[in-house]
């Protein structure tokens, strides 16, 4: 998945965290324009390190997430080092501003910025195709590597609301060894 470039002036740990997190705001602005007809197709870059020894490097070394694996968890990870990210690229995108209920997310009294939920997950990775929206769902079934791992999970939701409006929740644990 990783590609790995060599030593350029960005060869601290925090530059692969920057390199993921750069890779997901190319990621989630290009998936978002096809899926507000702002272009045609998209095809999402490969994602670069500078390093081979960083937590996240490390992460994906011992995990070896798919693409949109990965893509969830730096979905999750992405408010936590970087608050208002989702906001700064829906402003961009969506500058008259307004609803955009199909991003999901969700925002509280205590924290203003977009808090992915799995239906932001969803909506990036798949947008309307249904198919595609069951499988980003599946990444959330307590078969699969993220809950058996306890790595990332939907929060509660109030009873009748659908499930995939819970926010993304990631281990603290890793946010603050990825960061570290």
């Amino acid at each position: 998945m990783p590609r790995h470039s060599p030593p350029q002036q960005q060869s601290d740990e925090g530059g692969n965290l920057e390199s993921a997190l750069d890779w997901l705001t190319q990621l989630v602005t290009g998936y978002l324009r096809v899926r507000l007809q702002q272009a045609e197709k998209y095809l999402p870059p490969p994602l670069e390190f500078y390093s081979e020894d960083s937590p996240i490097e490390m992460f994906i070394k011992s995990q070896d997430p798919t693409r949109d694996e990965f893509a969830v968890v730096m979905i999750a990870l992405a408010p936590h080092v970087h608050p208002g990210f989702f906001n700064k690229i829906l402003g961009r995108l969506i500058p008259e501003g307004g609803e955009f209920q199909e991003f999901g997310g969700v925002t509280g009294a205590d924290h203003h910025s977009i808090q992915p939920t799995g239906e932001t997950a969803q909506f990036i990775l798949a947008g309307y195709d249904v198919r595609k929206r069951i499988e980003v769902q599946r990444f959330f079934s307590s078969d699969h590597w993220f809950a058996k791992k306890r790595i990332l999970w939907l929060g509660q939701v109030r009873p009748g609301k659908p499930v995939m409006s819970g926010r993304l929740c990631i281990d603290p644990e890793l946010v603050e060894w990825v960061g570290s």
